[in-house]
């Protein structure tokens, strides 16, 4: 009787642990093996924002669905430079950099490895060079300007610019070409008198019709400079 007991319980237990493998097994592909991963992100430094910019989104498709991407391991690596980016807080797939930003003129590679719950490994890379530091030679930090009245911004030439953008509050310009020194910014733009956040931002690999600079995802990682300046409208 308790050799018959014993193995009924050898074989209760030998079932169960056969139907959590065979259950297992019927999950099917592993998260990720089939999703389409997609990535963006830069890596910069922008003078007069404290802790420059460094970010970047990590994302994928799958059956239509499109969900972040969390828990990777995020890091960048520049010739004399490593920034480790983190899980930004109550934003799956978003990641930051504790530190800010890069160097100006700097090469940076991306190494992105994302491992799912199988253990199984995604890896990502990129490379991006942030460009030259940008200084604003008019108007100047603190100038006062006419309300109404257009703004002619004029920068020293942008070491490695690839795209420029002008930007004052929530306006911005198109993409400009990167040897571009000048733009208007039009009078319409200061419609009141207070003060006003100008800006020049300086890219590279932002401009989407060329082939994405990365591997193991689709999107792209850019460099990016910029300098920020305040200016008073009366």
């Amino acid at each position: 009787m308790y050799k018959e007991r014993m193995f009924f319980e050898v074989f209760v237990l030998v079932s169960i642990v056969s139907l959590i493998i065979y259950g297992c097994g019927r999950k099917g592909p592993v998260e990720g093996e089939i999703a389409r991963f997609y990535a963006s992100g830069s890596i910069g430094y922008i003078f007069g924002v404290e802790g420059g910019v460094t970010d970047l989104h990590l994302w994928k498709t799958k059956n239509g669905d499109s969900t972040g991407v969390g828990g990777a391991t995020v890091f960048l690596y520049g010739e004399n430079d490593t920034i480790q980016l983190y899980d930004y807080p109550y934003y799956p797939g978003c990641y930051r950099s504790c530190r800010g930003g890069g160097t100006p003129n700097t090469l940076y590679n991306l190494y992105v490895c994302h491992t799912t719950f199988m253990g199984q490994q995604h890896i990502i890379t990129a490379s991006t060079t942030v460009p030259g530091s940008i200084t604003i030679v008019s108007p100047e930090f603190g100038d006062t300007v006419s309300v109404g009245e257009d703004i002619t911004v004029n920068w020293i030439p942008i070491n490695g610019a690839e795209n420029i953008k002008v930007s004052i509050n929530s306006y911005e310009s198109e993409l400009l070409p990167g040897n571009t020194i000048s733009y208007i910014i039009p009078g319409s733009e200061i419609f009141e008198s207070g003060s006003y956040d100008l800006g020049v931002t300086a890219y590279t690999n932002c401009d989407t019709t060329k082939p994405c600079n990365i591997n193991g995802a689709e999107g792209y990682f850019k460099g990016k400079s910029g300098i920020l300046i305040r200016i008073i409208a009366e």
